[in-house]
């Protein structure tokens, strides 16, 4: 009975709590209680009412957005009818184009200079249809004359066939000595380009090229060759710079190709020279010359043999006399003369260069790049004598010689001459290996076109046994009835196109006629009707694309006018289901429920009284109601009583116990829930007063 009554006021101070919290009305409040063991689970389950305020507002919100909807619904309607009465306008406008535009092209064929022109055209119709029939007819007859020859080699079909083989054996015959022919002319020609080659490599390979002479030398060099300026005046310090670069763009291309040639490896000795090597230093230094003189848009200096054996007798000279030039600059330009003289050369052109010793061609090579670098841009010393040599260039045109030699003291002596007062034979002389290079040139041009010729000769013969070989196929017996059907086809075909051609022909004579009869009974009368309707045919179509402008600006306007409308309804309708999400949003019921666990605890001693604990399980739900607020003061205190109680106030407590265990109190009002816990405070009340008195 105590635990009972214990239980009671706990619970009853949680339902005035309750009451007191406020907006009760607005809750619909649900307690079930269980005992488990020495504890009590109570369950409150709370569920706050819609507010009915509110979803009046909705409903008139949706009412009045309704209204919006079916006007937007209306205007929509009638754009739509407005839009498709424009198209129909539209579409009946484009039709009087069309009407009025046949009408305009009927007026304009029929005026008499476009029935003339209708004439001609008809004409040159029928010309090209007789030509088309003339050529079916050719085809027709073509086809009859194949069907008699395919009848006849059926007749004959082992005659045919032999004469196919013996055709095929003759000319593969044929093509079998055109190949022989053609190879034993390649092998000539390979041969003769194998000599070419060798005659090249022994030239010394690939022409070297000088390096960019520098702009103000090229600037000065050409105003003097000219006749534009009578000195050339470059300074010291320039001279020095021109020739600096030269020699490092020497460095990273003339020195560095020579080092990768087979000159590294060719051994060298001053005074003694071979042929070839004499032939190759001068195609060489005649190469690095002739590219520097192309610079300044000069002729190419020519090298002969008998410029190279001039040259070795001005060398000869020197070493006679036992002259080094390296010794003795000072006295060089007085025995260049002499030496020259005693060559029988002249004094024309002349100079030398001195020098170090080298032990391979490549050296020397390199020094022949450096040797003439210096004597073009830093050779203001000699009054630009040498640079002048080295670019000699004749007024009357004539060509320029040159060689050069080398002495035992390694140095070198170039000889220059023109040959205006020398024989001719200097002229028309070459070096054998020239010689010997022109000749094979010759041999390997016209080899080359023979070869050319015979390759064409087989190919033409392969292409004829081959043609041999698919006849020899065809003059089969099935080979032979199958071109014979295919001949009879095509002649069944080509009458057919025959009728059709002939049947055109006669419907273009007809037109022709017909418009050379209109074109003749035209009157005076008729030229001016035939312009009066034009005129007005003219000017019906300019209306009827007037009005088919108008129409399709309407139809524009009200296309516009229609996407407007369909917008708005649109968003109309939008609007509308959101107003009605509010409202079921509104008129939904949010259920919450707690539970609370009640411990009841023995005394342990008769001052002390009975002490219950309030507590709520881990595992309770967080209630967002307004009457929550009541459970959480609840939650918060502990509850404290004595545990004698009188009898009349067992009475009162157990009149205003809270519903027991499954009990529901659905039934019951808010109110009368928090009058049922008024009681039980009341009843606590007294059994304390009691308690006090006793």
């Amino acid at each position: 009975m105590k635990k009972k009554t214990l239980t009671t006021v706990a619970l009853g101070a949680v339902t005035l709590a309750a009451g007191m919290a406020g907006n009760v009305h607005a809750d619909s409040v649900k307690v079930t209680k269980q005992q488990i063991g020495d504890e009590t689970k109570i369950t409150t389950t709370t569920t706050k009412d819609v507010n009915q305020q509110k979803i009046a507002q909705d409903k008139q919100n949706i009412s009045s957005q309704q209204t919006v909807v079916s006007s937007a619904k209306s205007s929509l309607d009638k754009a739509k009818a407005n839009a498709s009465s424009a198209s129909q306008v539209v579409s009946s406008a484009q039709s009087k184009v069309n009407d009025a535009k046949k009408a305009l092209d009927a007026a304009k064929a029929s005026q008499p200079d476009q029935i003339k022109h209708q004439v001609a055209t008809d004409q040159s119709q029928v010309n090209t249809d007789k030509q088309n029939i003339s050529s079916t007819q050719s085809s027709i007859t073509t086809d009859k004359g194949n069907i008699a020859k395919d009848q006849q080699a059926i007749n004959n079909v082992g005659q045919k066939a032999q004469q196919d083989q013996n055709k095929l054996n003759n000319d593969q015959s044929k093509l079998s000595s055109a190949q022989s022919t053609l190879n034993n002319n390649q092998s000539k020609l390979n041969n003769v380009n194998g000599q070419l080659s060798n005659i090249e490599s022994q030239e010394g390979g690939e022409q070297v090229t000088f390096p960019p002479l520098p702009n103000d030398w090229l600037t000065q060099v050409k105003a003097y060759l000219n006749g534009q300026i009578h000195q050339i005046n470059i300074s010291d310090e320039e001279q020095s710079n021109d020739l600096d670069k030269l020699e490092n763009e020497l460095q990273n291309t003339v020195y560095k190709e020579n080092a990768k040639s087979a000159d590294a490896n060719e051994s060298y000795t001053p005074g003694k020279l071979t042929p070839q090597q004499k032939v190759d230093l001068n195609i060489y230094a005649g190469e690095l010359i002739n590219s520097a003189r192309a610079q300044l848009g000069l002729n190419p200096v020519k090298i002969n043999q008998e410029m190279i054996d001039t040259a070795d007798k001005v060398v000869a000279g020197y070493e006679a006399d036992n002259f080094n030039m390296a010794e003795k600059s000072g006295q060089a330009s007085s025995h260049d003369e002499k030496a020259l003289d005693a060559a029988g050369v002249g004094t024309e052109c002349g100079g030398s260069c001195w020098g170090v010793t080298y032990s391979s061609l490549q050296g020397v090579k390199d020094y022949i790049a450096d040797i003439i670098a210096s004597s073009l841009v830093n050779d203001s010393i000699a009054n630009w004598g040498h640079c002048l040599t080295y670019l000699s260039n004749p007024s009357n045109g004539s060509d320029v010689w040159m060689g050069l030699g080398i002495d035992k003291w390694n140095n070198l002596h170039f000889v220059f001459k023109t040959p205006s007062n020398t024989s001719g034979n200097l002229l028309s002389s070459s070096s054998d290996l020239q010689k010997q290079k022109d000749n094979l040139q010759n041999q390997a041009n016209q080899l080359q076109n023979t070869v050319n010729k015979d390759k064409q000769v087989v190919n033409d013969l392969q292409n004829q046994v081959n043609a041999d070989k698919a006849q020899l196929q065809k003059d089969t017996p099935a080979g032979l009835q199958q071109q014979l059907q295919n001949d009879q086809k095509k002649l069944a075909d080509d009458q057919a196109t025959l009728q059709k051609q002939q049947q055109k022909l006669a419907q273009d004579e007809a037109q022709l006629k017909a418009d050379q009869n209109k074109l003749n009974s035209i009157t005076p009368e008729d030229i001016a009707n035939a312009q009066k309707a034009l005129e007005q045919a003219q000017t019906n179509y300019n209306s009827a694309v007037k009005a088919l402008n108008d129409a399709q600006s309407k139809a524009n306007a009200s296309n516009d006018e229609l996407a407007k409308a369909q917008q708005n309804y649109i968003n109309a309708l939008n609007k509308l289901n959101e107003l009605k999400q509010i409202l079921e949003n509104d008129e939904k019921q949010i259920t919450t429920t707690s539970v609370q666990w009640i411990k009841n605890q023995h005394p342990t001693t008769s001052s002390m009284g009975n002490k219950v604990v309030l507590h709520s399980s881990s595992e309770a739900n967080t209630v967002h109601a307004d009457t929550v607020n009541a459970v959480k003061l609840a939650q918060a205190d502990a509850i404290h009583f004595t545990s004698e109680t009188s009898a009349s106030a067992k009475k009162t407590a157990k009149k205003n116990v809270l519903p027991q265990m499954g009990d529901e109190n659905s039934n019951k009002t808010v109110w009368s829930e928090i009058s049922l816990a008024m009681a039980g405070v009341l009843a606590t009340l007294g059994l304390a007063d009691q308690k006090r008195r006793n």
